[in-house]
């Protein structure tokens, strides 16, 4: 999912994710034991299935992955620095070694002004820092339909629901990005519901932050590898 700079596309879902669905089956490749070196030391990656490697470097409190805001947590590992993904090399894919630099990301400056989008006005998105010349700007929209979501409907219906997203790549030098009318229009109207103990919400999210610009490394027994990294903060909001 990573466009031309300054562009967007959108796209239908059904389902409880908004997963965006390849067209081309992939088959996942085994490269043996993935270790990440950083500023703060090495990890290991899981592989919970071949040719998915996965590692969650965020802050975490004891016992929830990923840490819950507002609640003590430890260090990231992930800090700006170089960051080397080594390969032992498996039954498919050989040693490999692949380097870049990660980036303090960017400050989504308008976050708190965005808990309502108008589709008809457009969207626009400020942020300060960002480094033009190791990444872009990432912009993520998605909408489930009002009226899929019925008063009392069951969990397994949830996989009947259905909306639309979209997803723009923005020049990080840019500082602001105008998410377009004809873009916001494919998205439906958000459903707003209630849930015991959480309240009314929006069915609506918008995601924003910074992806690394994909940089080749070369591998035995594939073609071509890209490596790349997001760095993304989340709101809900409602889609009117």
């Amino acid at each position: 999912m990573f466009g031309a700079s300054n562009s967007c596309l959108t796209y239908s879902f059904r389902g409880r994710t908004f997963e965006f669905v390849e067209v081309v089956n992939q088959t996942g490749l085994n490269a043996g034991t993935i270790n990440v070196t950083g500023p703060n030391g090495t990890r290991t990656l899981q592989q919970p299935s071949p040719g998915d490697y996965l590692l969650d470097l965020a802050p975490a409190t004891p016992g929830l992955p990923g840490g819950i805001p507002g609640l003590g947590q430890g260090a990231s590992f992930l800090t700006a620095g170089s960051y080397t993904y080594q390969g032992t090399g498996g039954s498919d894919v050989g040693p490999f070694t692949a380097t870049r630099n990660f980036t303090d990301g960017i400050d989504w400056t308008n976050k708190n002004q965005l808990g309502t989008i108008n589709r008809s006005q457009g969207l626009t998105v400020t942020w300060n820092g960002g480094d033009p010349s190791e990444e872009n700007i990432w912009i993520f929209g998605a909408s489930f339909a009002e009226s899929n979501f019925l008063s009392g409907l069951p969990l397994q219906s949830l996989d009947e629901v259905s909306g639309a997203a979209f997803f723009c790549s923005a020049n990080a030098g840019l500082g602001s990005f105008t998410v377009g009318p004809e873009i916001l229009s494919a998205l439906p109207v958000s459903a707003v519901i209630s849930a015991p103990g959480f309240g009314t919400f929006s069915t609506g999210s918008l995601q924003v932050g910074a992806f690394g610009i994909p940089r080749p490394f070369d591998a035995p027994g594939i073609d071509i590898g890209f490596f790349s990294y997001t760095n993304t903060a989340s709101i809900l909001t409602d889609y009117k």
